[in-house]
């Protein structure tokens, strides 16, 4: 009965740490491509305009 208790602790162990690194490599994708969205807006309004610029 105690190897029972103690499988299922283990179980549960990792099925703790599998949840915390997924949901950490899902905040880490959703940071990356927040990030790169905030570098990359200014970029593409300077293009804009600077296409704007030479168009008027």
């Amino acid at each position: 009965m105690s190897s029972l208790s103690t499988d299922v602790e283990v179980r549960t162990g990792s099925l703790l740490i599998v949840a915390r690194l997924s949901a950490s490599l899902a905040l880490k994708s959703i940071l990356r491509t927040w990030s790169a969205t905030l570098i990359g807006t200014p970029r593409l309004w300077a293009k804009a305009i600077e296409t704007a610029g030479t168009r008027a």
